[in-house]
């Protein structure tokens, strides 16, 4: 058993843990108010800020921005969008009596999540997975005048592989709630309130985002899933019509071990097994295991893990019981924790073997053995080594008795990369078989 370590690329890992139970008060009394005889004109506008809070260390709340501006039908402002993957930009909108046609970011039209109507308010929800880097322009359109209030939050840590699930809610009470949202616990739910003249204040163990406003309010709040459903409420103080709109987002799963390949070869009459992992977090070991069914999985042997790594690192195993069954094999990763994930099955045919070229190791750092079973084919066969491109790097002949026991072919000087190794007699193809090359 052996490992050895090679030069890689980077990667990251966090754990989901206990939510944070914490509430920020973003826009609280922040308003300018300016009287012309009869008219009323507000207008409200924050910046957006690089106030970094961690709802929990799965999805973190990078940046926010709020604006408010009555008697308009555009609204605009600027969000900060810090580069990263994972990440989602989330926009809530309260308007008085008119619907919202359109949010763009950076000139991008975002993707309309849901909207709910209660009397004389529409409330709804925009987002974009992954958005471009940068201080740039978010702009909110309605189909004409109205009082609008608006706030953004750049989440990350968030799946972006599916849309987002969204319920509504909406009523006249001092207690409105987002109605129930189907979460797991790995699951984050994100919820926008529109209220009236009223004040929201956060309830339960929910996180504000956000909050903005005076004649109309809009807030947003998020909360750690529960299975199966999880709603979010507000306390109003008094009566009042209010609308809500939730999504619900899937927390991005960051594996401990990122597995790059994981082949197997025989070799004098035992199973090789070769694996490469591009980085490990916490991994403390790694353990073959075979079946003969495929279902009920044994140990073969162990070999000690990398810990943290953000390199290649090469592994072998070897079972020295040779099968005599097709044999299906997998290498279980243990965390320190005792959390522990799978490699993808492969399996061993030792018949299928017998008639087919066989190369090994299959990750080669300076030679590689090559056996086939002739049989009664006598003579000289020719190999051929190309990359996955086609082009053809080296060549040479081998004694077709000899390959019964296998023959060495010495690389030395083949660059690093994936090859396929093509053995050939009288313009017949005995076999083809990948391998990598190693630095």
């Amino acid at each position: 058993m052996k490992k050895s370590n090679r030069g890689g690329r980077l990667r990251f890992s966090v754990r989901q843990k206990q939510r944070l139970s914490i509430s920020v008060r973003i826009a609280a009394g922040v308003s300018f108010v300016l009287v012309f005889t009869a008219i009323s004109f507000l207008f409200i506008h924050l910046a957006s800020t690089e106030d970094v809070r961690a709802v929990s260390s799965g999805v973190t709340t990078v940046s926010t921005g709020t604006a408010g501006k009555n008697g308009a039908r555009t609204l605009t402002w600027n969000h900060n969008v810090t580069a990263g993957t994972n990440q989602v930009l989330i926009v809530g909108v309260t308007a008085q009596d008119k619907p919202v046609t359109s949010v763009t970011y950076n000139g991008s039209a975002m993707t309309y999540a849901g909207s709910v109507t209660k009397n004389s308010m529409y409330i709804c929800i925009y987002y974009l997975f992954n958005p471009t880097a940068g201080n740039f322009q978010i702009k909110v359109t309605a189909s004409s005048n109205t009082d609008l209030y608006a706030g953004s939050a750049l989440l990350s840590g968030v799946s972006t592989s599916s849309p987002l699930s969204t319920v509504t809610n909406s009523g006249t009470s001092s207690a409105p709630n987002s109605s129930a949202v189907t979460a797991t616990s790995s699951n984050y739910v994100f919820s926008v309130l529109g209220t009236v003249s009223r004040n929201p204040s956060p309830s339960g163990s929910i996180t504000e985002v956000y909050e903005v406003g005076s004649s109309h309010y809009n807030a947003a709040s998020i909360r750690l899933g529960v299975s199966p459903s999880v709603t979010l409420t507000y306390s109003l103080g008094s009566t009042a019509n209010w609308g809500m709109v939730s999504v619900a987002l899937s927390t991005a799963v960051t594996l401990p071990v990122t597995w790059k390949s994981f082949e197997l070869a025989i070799e004098n009459g035992s199973v090789v097994a070769n694996w490469v992992t591009a980085s490990e977090i916490n991994n403390d070991r790694f353990v073959l295991e075979k079946s003969a069914d495929g279902i009920s999985f044994e140990q073969v042997t162990s070999v000690s893990g990398s810990g943290n790594a953000t390199y290649d690192n090469f592994y072998s195993a070897i079972d020295h019981s040779a099968p005599q069954q097709l044999t299906y094999y997998r290498v279980k990763q243990i965390d320190y924790d005792g959390k522990f994930d799978y490699s993808e099955v492969k399996v061993v045919n030792p018949e299928l073997a017998k008639k087919e070229i066989m190369i090994f190791p299959t990750v080669v750092t300076t030679f590689l053995n090559v056996q086939y079973a002739a049989g009664e084919k006598k003579g000289t066969a020719t190999y051929r080594i190309i990359n996955y491109s086609g082009r053809q790097i080296a060549t040479g002949n081998l004694d077709l008795g000899d390959l019964e026991n296998s023959s060495r072919i010495d690389l030395p000087d083949l660059p690093f990369g994936n090859y396929i190794f093509i053995l050939e007699s009288n313009g017949e193809v005995l076999g083809k078989s990948k391998f990598l090359k190693s630095l």
